[in-house]
């Protein structure tokens, strides 16, 4: 992103995903474990198309990935999933935490 956007940065993704919990802060990248059931991929995409276009934001990429069969596995194999499917978990190896959706 964008030298100094960071702040509203996290507001979008906040007003996005309410519960979406920032992982990671390192120099300009920032990234977020949303909650599972929180927005469809569809509505996701076509905000984040209206706000990379927004220059207070300052987005300058962005991504989504869901959690991989061997998160899957090692969250199941704590019992870490959610009655829904979702996991839980802050690194899906047994820590604390939210539900699990990167972005």
């Amino acid at each position: 992103m964008a030298p100094g956007c960071k702040p509203a940065a996290r507001a979008l993704v906040e007003s996005l995903a309410p519960g979406a919990a920032l992982k990671q802060d390192v120099s300009n990248t920032m990234k977020f474990e949303l909650p599972g059931a929180s927005l469809s991929l569809g509505a996701l995409f076509g905000r984040m198309r209206v706000a990379r276009a927004d220059p207070a934001v300052g987005l300058l990429d962005w991504s989504v990935t869901s959690p991989t069969l061997e998160n899957v596995f090692i969250a199941m194999s704590f019992g870490r999933v959610a009655a829904d499917g979702g996991l839980v978990g802050d690194d899906f190896r047994g820590g604390r935490g939210g539900r699990a959706r990167g972005i």
